[in-house]
């Protein structure tokens, strides 16, 4: 015969990521026509400084790789002429004019069709399939997702052809900075820094920056997680004075997967954090897109986020969106845990199916009032203890995990039959294999 012996600990778990890429993308210096939507999209333009003083030259030569029809409204393509860019986060204002000049064709039908799609499949975005006579402006008003590539399509009217000037009003600004390596002197210029604000109440503000793979090469800084080996950009993350825990999202829409680790140290010497049962790579962890470590308070850290996946598709949408956020510290432990944590916990056994069991306080083992239960005994437990918020400031229990010993029939147990009550609240049980999703009650 057993004694009861069981040890609790409160808990505040939240499980995470997995992710990443191979073969670099390559920015365009200027900008310049390509012949398909493909080849545009290995040279994707991130500036709009890119477009400025540039002429671009529309050819007569018959060049059918638009859609057909061109768009929803109509349009044969005749010689399309193809761009790519990186849409920048004023994106969601997105203003563009098209300036046509020594137009050259059929009298009465020179000038161009255009049109934006968000992939080769011509996903059409804006389009207008019917001939804008040129020599003048075609102004275009829309909204687009920031980081995201797109592409700009023109086909001349009947074949003509123009000479083209793009002006970005906006939807080129502020594009995500791809720098390659953390201890670059461009470092935290380009909307890569990360300043989460710890909230006392336990509640996971993330900050978010969307960021690219277009300029993207292999780290020369780290190894961890084959980052030199495939695209790879970093970022910035920086602490304030109560910070315990840093958390990391990474999300893409393209066809490739993120893989991303945290690192800490002074440049160039940076090491990747691996906590207890904490795996170092997002594409370790269980649940696929977050990962979080135990951190410093006022304190600097790395976050590198690279591709996995076929280039092409890297290439098609390099965008993704990063976020981070810390917390204050939400663990501790209540009961004798390995010799953890004080035992400040009162054990009371309140009910037994025994009706000649003795009921009240459960004792240390060297107290031989203590209860002793028997064989096929059914009990109710309660465990009461002070918990004191004063240095966490939170003033709700988020869980507790009782470890039960080899005396206990746990293969007939079924936790979902008996209700569990802290304070008159409902408890929920999570298998012990399960990840656990955060639950908050108060």
């Amino acid at each position: 015969m057993k004694k009861l012996r069981s040890n609790i600990r409160i808990f505040c778990s939240i499980v995470l990521v997995c992710l990443f890429a191979y073969k670099s993308a390559t920015a365009q210096t200027n900008a310049e026509f390509y012949r398909t939507c493909s080849m545009a999209g290995q040279f994707p333009i991130c500036s709009a400084t890119q477009f400025q003083d540039v002429i671009l030259e529309m050819s007569p030569l018959s060049n059918i790789t638009g859609s057909t029809p061109l768009c929803s409204n109509g349009g044969t393509p005749q010689n399309t002429h193809w761009i790519s860019f990186i849409a920048g986060e004023d994106a969601a204002d997105f203003d563009l004019d098209i300036i046509m000049s020594q137009c050259v064709g059929n009298p009465g039908d020179t000038g161009v069709q255009w049109g934006i799609v968000g992939d080769c499949s011509f996903t059409e975005v804006i389009c207008d399939g019917i001939c804008n006579q040129g020599p003048g402006v075609i102004s275009i008003i829309t909204s687009l997702i920031p980081g995201r590539k797109y592409y700009l399509w023109l086909d001349g009217c009947d074949g003509s052809y123009c000479r083209i000037q793009l002006d970005f009003n906006a939807g080129l600004n502020n594009i995500p900075s791809c720098y390659n390596e953390p201890c670059s002197t461009t470092n935290g210029t380009c909307g890569n820094l990360f300043n989460p604000v710890t909230n006392l109440n336990g509640n996971l503000d993330f900050q978010c920056h969307t960021g690219c793979l277009t300029a993207a090469v292999p780290s020369t800084i780290s190894s961890d997680c084959g980052l030199d080996t495939i695209p790879t950009t970093w970022f910035q993350v920086s602490t304030d004075a109560i910070t315990f825990q840093l958390f990391v999202t990474v999300e893409t829409e393209g066809l490739w997967t993120p893989v991303f680790a945290v690192f800490q140290g002074s440049c160039p010497n940076l090491n990747a954090i691996s906590n207890p049962n904490a795996p170092i790579c997002s594409n370790d962890w269980m649940s696929g897109n977050q990962i979080n470590y135990s951190v410093s308070p006022n304190s600097t850290y790395w976050i590198a986020v690279g591709g996995l996946g076929d280039a092409d598709n890297i290439l098609d949408n390099p965008a993704f969106t990063i976020c981070t956020a810390t917390s204050i510290q939400l663990i501790t432990c209540i009961g004798d845990f390995g010799g953890q944590c004080d035992d400040v916990t009162d054990w009371t056994l309140m009910d037994s199916s025994n009706p000649s069991q003795s009921l009240g306080d459960l004792y240390d083992q060297s107290n031989a009032a203590m209860p002793y239960l028997c064989p096929g005994e059914t009990v109710e437990i309660c465990a009461s203890f002070i918990y004191d918020s004063t240095i966490t400031g939170v003033e709700w229990l988020i869980g507790i995990i009782p470890i039960l010993g080899d005396g206990w029939d746990k293969e007939n147990y079924d936790p979902e039959s008996f209700a569990v009550l802290g304070n008159g609240i409902n408890a929920v049980w999570f298998d012990y294999t399960a990840p656990l999703a955060p639950l908050i009650q108060e």
